[in-house]
């Protein structure tokens, strides 16, 4: 009968680069850390396999690696019938369960966490809520739904965790040490779901991570022991016993041991050790590696005359074998290739797929319905996390009032000098400066937001959940910063709105049509040059010099506070360089001349020039960034 296989891996391998650092032009460098070394596994469908081993073993990597958050080195895994390569296929059919618990939205409640990333796993709307209260029923946290998560514990967060990997349904779910940090209470109750309703009910597929010996021995049908990044011995525990060949302890205890039969004992082939207990009874033990021996002892105590009155069978235990092949040396035992394993492998050492099941993951189909659903999403988690910092809400607004009050009063400082430089534009300075500021929120979220949104998730953990659900990495680049390039445009009309009602700031007719056409252009400008700052960021981690030297640039040459006609003429050329002086050309003839769009044909091609040049690159950048992290497993560093 042929074996259905839910997760296969053939020498599958990972070592960790290590980063270059100053002395390592002096020094030889160090080797890479092997994390996973030559791991060959096969796990079967519906089977609880667990995944033992000390901390650092290489457990969790493993389990990434299968998941498609770190790239291997060498070897090839099929999940679900996908080699590694395909691993949008794979994220559709797969759940995690991270160890950490922090890989969520700590100022949302627990519902709208999930609510979240149900969009992101593309579940269909209609069944998302009812499917939350069952799964917060399941994992008792009903009654915790409408509580923020910082005020859950560590036991909350897990379970939480647990929750929202069975959002999907999917046909198989790694799970990273699912009951760290739980109460016994809460640990049985998710051994019972993991067991009776997971596995037995629904035939899911479950690798589980543990360091916890007796959890795997209650839960899992067979277990793999990881030292050193190897797999030393899997199977079941018999299985186990059998290859390590652990003899079984035996104890009986006689009655009327009389000399003769004592001595007959003690000539026998077996190691035993007798030992008296008073009342004539004597305790004999030995260890027998098979139940005849044990038959051949008791024959000879009943043909002497002795009485049994007890006796007793102990076996290996799960921590006997694990102390065994933690401390043995060489590769391990039980990591053959079972039947029906061998696959072919190509020339990087990924197996190659001829017949790939289909998906089994239910997901709202067609990019025009899934576009929308996620834009909603990522608005509303990052909406209700500002309206919870209520008063910076407050103080960012009122900080607009301040800063225009003081460019007011400084325009009537200045007015005589700067209005000469002012003609072409047909204005005062306020009205000038004012445009450039409202604009120049523009480039500054599209600069930045992407990486300080990327930052805080990658500080606050869900950065790789993110990643870890088959929405393209792609879209939710695109979705990061929409809320934060809204708020720019909210800023930038109050910016417009006070200055010509509070400080009668003198704004043309300006062109709508132009004014659109030049906001777009603006945003997908400045977004491109933030995705490129956030591939930056998020492979160094800090540090970056891209958004300090543009930021520093632009506001000294770009003409936001002054005219770029002030400037000498070396500096001139160096700031037509910059898209952000085209942007405020563009921004002041449109708003304070009300020019139209073919008036402003030149600014517009270059910036059009510049966003062809520009996203093309950024997304390349950002999927080699993607690419870095995974190789160097540091998708969560910061």
């Amino acid at each position: 009968m042929a074996v259905n296989w839910a997760i296969e891996t053939s020498s599958l391998t990972k070592y960790f680069p290590l980063r270059g650092t100053l002395c390592g032009w002096f020094t030889k460098p160090a080797q890479p850390v092997a994390a996973v070394d030559q791991v060959t596994i096969a796990i079967r469908t519906g089977e609880l396999f667990g995944l033992l081993g000390p901390n650092g073993a290489g457990k969790t990597t493993l389990i990434k690696m299968l998941a498609t958050l770190i790239v291997p080195s060498s070897g090839g895994a099929v999940v679900n019938g996908h080699d590694l390569a395909h691993d949008q296929e794979i994220r559709r059919s797969i759940s995690l369960v991270d160890s950490e618990g922090r890989s969520f939205y700590w100022r949302l409640t627990a519902r709208q966490n999930l609510e979240f990333f149900g969009a992101l796993y593309q579940l269909p709307r209609t069944a998302l809520n009812f499917r939350i209260k069952e799964v917060l029923n399941l994992v008792g946290l009903e009654e915790s739904a409408e509580m923020p998560v910082y005020t859950f514990s560590s036991g909350m967060k897990q379970r939480l965790a647990i929750a929202r990997a069975l959002l999907k349904e999917t046909p198989i779910i790694f799970m990273d040490e699912p009951t760290r940090g739980l109460d016994p209470a809460a640990t049985r109750r998710i051994h019972r779901l993991i067991r009776q309703d997971l596995v037995e009910r629904q035939g899911i597929t479950i690798l589980l991570s543990t360091n916890q010996l007796w959890e795997a021995e209650t839960l899992c049908h067979r277990v793999a022991v990881m030292h050193q990044g190897r797999v030393r011995g899997y199977g079941s525990l018999s299985e186990l016993r059998s290859d390590l060949r652990i003899r079984e302890q035996w104890r009986l205890v006689v009655h009327h041991l009389n000399p003769g039969l004592k001595r007959q004992l003690e000539e026998s082939h077996l190691p035993l050790r007798i030992t008296s207990q008073g009342n004539e009874e004597f305790l004999v033990e030995w260890e027998a590696g098979a139940g005849g021996e044990a038959d051949e002892m008791i024959g000879v105590i009943l043909r002497g005359g002795g009485k049994i009155c007890n006796l007793s069978r102990e076996q290996a235990s799960l921590e006997d074998i694990f102390d065994t092949l933690t401390n043995r040396p060489g590769p391990g035992i039980g990591q053959s290739q079972e039947p029906g394993q061998a696959r072919e492998y190509n020339q990087r050492g990924n197996p190659r797929v001829t017949n790939p099941t289909s998906s089994q993951v239910k997901r709202v189909s067609g990019v025009l319905r899934l576009w929308p659903r996620l834009a909603g999403a990522f608005l509303k988690r990052d909406f209700l996390e500002e309206w919870s910092y209520q008063l910076a809400f407050s103080i960012e607004l009122l900080g607009i009032f301040f800063s225009m009050t003081m460019f007011y009063f400084l325009s009537q400082l200045f007015v005589q000098t700067v209005n000469p430089y002012l003609t072409p534009y047909g204005t005062d300075y306020f009205s000038f400066v004012i445009l450039g500021v409202a604009f120049y929120r523009f480039f500054d979220v599209g600069l930045s937001a992407l990486s300080n949104r990327l930052r805080e998730a990658q500080t606050t953990g869900p950065l790789e959940a993110m990643f870890a659900s088959p929405t393209e990495v792609s879209l939710i680049i695109i979705f990061s910063s929409l809320w934060s390039n809204l708020f720019a445009s909210l800023e930038a009309a109050v910016y417009l709105g006070l200055g010509k009602a509070l400080f009668k700031a003198h704004f043309g007719n300006f062109h709508i049509a132009a004014g659109f056409v030049i906001i777009a252009l603006t945003l997908v400008c400045f977004s491109s040059l933030g995705i490129i700052a956030a591939s930056f960021i998020m492979v160094y981690k800090r540090g970056n010099p891209l958004i300090w030297v543009f930021s520093t640039v632009s506001g000294l040459l770009s003409g936001i506070y002054y005219p770029v006609a002030i400037l000498p003429a070396w500096l001139k050329h160096l700031a037509y360089i910059l898209p952000t002086t085209y942007v405020m050309d563009a921004v002041r003839l449109c708003f304070l001349q009300g020019y139209p769009l073919w008036a402003m044909r030149r600014e517009l091609a270059i910036l059009g020039f510049f966003c062809l040049a520009l996203l093309p690159l950024s997304l390349l950048a950002f999927r080699l960034a993607v690419r870095r992290v995974k190789v160097d497993g540091s998708l969560t560093h910061y």
